[in-house]
């Protein structure tokens, strides 16, 4: 009996190499990005929600993420009044207005990291129609200093 040609030689096992943290990003920048970072995705929660148009954010969106938000976009049609004014439903119930007539909303919560300098990921925890939900995005600096959402996704 033949046993067939000798298997190949191994190659060596390379290490991974550790995943590197830019020097040039700190604590402090992220900081700096968290106010910017904040504002983006308040605006972008108020077109999620329907509230402003998809066309509002331009200078904080670039084209590909206005079509996913308008994608996204939870429009609610405007429902019949059952014979008396004022926010109906079950008083606390998501989407019911609180004693004093106004819906609270919540303040998003914020978490940015920077992998470089020019660049942040950010993810937050929002409220769309009633649910919470959590965002992500990328925010690239564009040429000018502005952060530009180059990349959304409502989880």
């Amino acid at each position: 009996m033949s046993a067939g040609p000798a298997p190949a030689p191994r190659e060596a096992v390379r290490p991974v190499p550790a995943p590197t943290v830019p020097e040039d990003a700190s604590p402090a920048d992220a900081e700096r990005v968290r106010a910017p970072a904040h504002g983006i995705v308040r605006l972008l929660t108020e077109v999620l929600a329907g509230r402003r148009p998809p066309d509002g954010v331009t200078a904080v969106t670039t084209p590909a993420v206005r079509r996913y938000l308008t994608a996204a976009r939870i429009v609610h049609p405007a429902r019949p009044s059952r014979g008396r004014p004022g926010p109906g439903g079950r008083a606390g119930a998501p989407g019911c207005g609180s004693p004093g007539g106004s819906t609270a909303r919540r303040t998003p919560r914020v978490h940015v990291g920077l992998p470089r300098p020019d660049v942040a990921e950010v993810c937050a925890t929002v409220t769309v129609a009633g649910r919470v939900r959590a965002l992500a995005l990328r925010l690239d600096r564009a040429p000018d200093g502005r952060w530009l959402a180059t990349a959304v996704r409502l989880v």
